[in-house]
């Protein structure tokens, strides 16, 4: 069984009830855990117990009439006879949380992009001393260009060499037309596909 021995005044805010429950209701401090992250919970103190490492878990807490946080839970156990004790913080980490899983979604869309753009998705830069460098390119560019993309953005001047001789010259002048107004770059040209035939883009 579980016990309490000790939990700040600050529980209130966290959980939505006060520490003097949860110290009296040895039942009560699983309660607060969001029932999907319930199991993470349980596994990461048990684990915890059984080789007396650290007990480090975000998961959500609150109930479900004032709603739940995302919190991150870190304690240390001790052995004081045949008990186990952990001596610990938690913290809200919602913001932060909500941001890293926000973010994800994002990635997850952009990958979803990714993989079925007939395109290549690019970030480039334009120095000032008239070079580019790529800050990301998508993986497509294997198809595109026969190279992964880190070997693109090793050799930036590669993919424009793979333009037509007299397309580059007009894509070099749109580029520079582009920096200048910060309107965007619209081009269409010939390009040499690795298997040297001419594609348009």
């Amino acid at each position: 069984t579980l016990a309490l021995t000790y939990l700040s005044p600050r529980a209130k805010e966290i959980f939505g009830f006060d520490a003097e429950r949860m110290m009296a209701e040895a039942d009560a401090y699983p309660e607060v855990v969001h029932p999907d992250d319930l199991e993470t919970w349980h596994k990461t103190i048990h684990r915890s117990a059984e080789k007396m490492e650290r007990f480090d878990a975000v998961v959500r807490m609150g109930n479900p009439s004032t709603g739940y946080r995302w919190s991150r839970t870190m304690s240390q156990p001790r052995r004081d006879g045949e008990d186990v004790v952990w001596d610990g913080i938690i913290i809200d980490v919602d913001d932060a949380k909500r941001a890293e899983l926000a973010l994800q979604e994002r990635e997850a869309l952009l990958g979803s992009i990714n993989a079925n753009l007939a395109g290549v998705i690019f970030q480039r830069i334009l120095h000032q001393d008239g070079t580019t460098s790529y800050r990301y390119i998508s993986g497509r560019a294997k198809a595109f260009y026969g190279r992964e993309p880190a070997e693109l953005m090793a050799d930036p001047s590669y993919i424009g060499l793979t333009a037509d001789e007299g397309d580059r010259a007009i894509y070099r002048q749109k580029l520079y037309e582009s920096a200048r107004t910060l309107k965007p770059l619209r081009w269409q040209g010939r390009e040499t596909t690795p298997d040297g035939s001419m594609r348009w883009v």
